[in-house]
């Protein structure tokens, strides 16, 4: 057989076997899942250094200031290489070098000021770097040597006990940032055999689903003024790996329910709220934590057509026959792309890490 018309066949394979129907008890996110060198190969990007010292901004803003636009570029880059290092040996020595060495030099030391907002900038900036280090801890582990994967667990481990304890996480509903808390902490628990740590992604998830409205919208990223649908997306996508992590365990979470709530359900909304955004007019009233001119049903849809898209891709491949799958298709049509895109919140490239070619 042509060497594209196996691609094409395996790649039909892979997603035939996801796809069949009823939830399979495998993950997309497994290092063994097979994938296409044409969807993750992005070359050996020079990654930034990142910052010995992080401080919060003190006043709310939309645009990319200090350690948010450091940790966003360093981001880029990481999860360039991280997709690379699917299919390439030397992409994951690369990778596996720059774990061990931030592991050993723990940047992102926090400078505390700016009150509330700074503490949440914080909170975010590390999560976003912890989430995908955790990942790639994951992707690792069994190419650490002890004494690798000791200062690795160490380091992850002080940075979710430490974003853990803020007031961000303790004294707020949970929102986007708990779930890239979940995200990081299962990623982190599997990796290290820490099932505290995947216990503690799993409370964020069951707390989730208790303080959903029954229409499925999440009440502290439903309010958030014009960028309300934006941060319900962040939250789903972060959620859907969630559920795709949990997967590595056998543990199926598309099938937990609280009251008749689930994961299905929070899908549901976001995609009618984008459809139709009256939907989410009525919670979207924080308008000083929203995109700029926009608020109620004037929303940030920017979501559908690029990287923050990437977790239809592996609930597509799950769930391609299901009412949420019809949805989806009418809402977006990333997950046919062949173009790059990069998000945090699905791993990096969602079209690798899926098996998609």
């Amino acid at each position: 057989m042509p060497n594209f018309a196996k691609t094409i066949a395996n790649a039909l394979c892979v997603w035939a076997i996801v796809g069949s129907g009823a939830y399979a008890e495998t993950s997309m996110l497994s290092p063994t899942w097979p994938r296409q060198k044409s969807a993750c190969s992005l070359g050996m990007p020079q990654v930034p250094l990142l910052p010995p010292t992080i401080q919060g901004e003190e006043t709310y803003t939309t645009d990319m200031v200090g350690a948010d636009l450091l940790t966003a570029r360093w981001a880029a880059a990481f999860m360039a290489l991280q997709s690379t290092a699917r299919v390439s040996e030397d992409a994951a020595n690369e990778a596996k070098k720059l774990l061990v060495q931030y592991a050993t030099e723990q940047p992102l030391q926090w400078k505390r000021g700016g009150g509330t907002n700074g503490e949440a900038t914080l909170v975010f900036v590390t999560l976003r770097v912890g989430m995908l280090l955790a990942l790639e801890a994951h992707f690792q582990r069994d190419r650490l040597s002890s004494e690798e994967a000791n200062a690795v667990r160490a380091w992850l481990k002080q940075l979710i006990k430490q974003v853990s304890r803020t007031r961000t996480i303790t004294q707020v509903e949970v929102n986007n940032k708990h779930h890239m808390l979940a995200v990081m902490a299962y990623a982190f628990g599997y990796a290290m055999d820490d099932e505290a740590e995947k216990n503690r992604a799993l409370k964020i998830f069951r707390q989730t689903l208790r303080e959903m409205r029954k229409d499925g919208s999440i009440p502290a990223d439903a309010r958030r003024g014009g960028s309300a649908v934006h941060y319900t997306n962040i939250a789903v996508a972060n959620l859907v790996t969630l559920a795709e992590l949990a997967a590595l365990d056998g543990r199926n979470l598309y099938a937990e329910q609280s009251g008749g709530k689930n994961l299905d359900l929070a899908i549901e909304f976001l995609l009618k709220s984008t459809n139709d955004t009256t939907l989410i007019a009525p919670y979207a009233t924080e308008v000083a934590t929203g995109k700029a001119g926009l608020g109620g049903a004037r929303q940030d849809l920017s979501w559908r057509s690029d990287g923050m898209a990437g977790w239809t891709r592996y609930y597509l491949a799950r769930f391609p026959n299901s009412p949420n799958a019809e949805l989806i298709r009418s809402v977006t049509s990333e997950y046919t792309r062949r173009s790059v895109y990069l998000f945090e919140a699905v791993g990096g490239n969602a079209r690798c890490l899926s098996g998609q070619s």
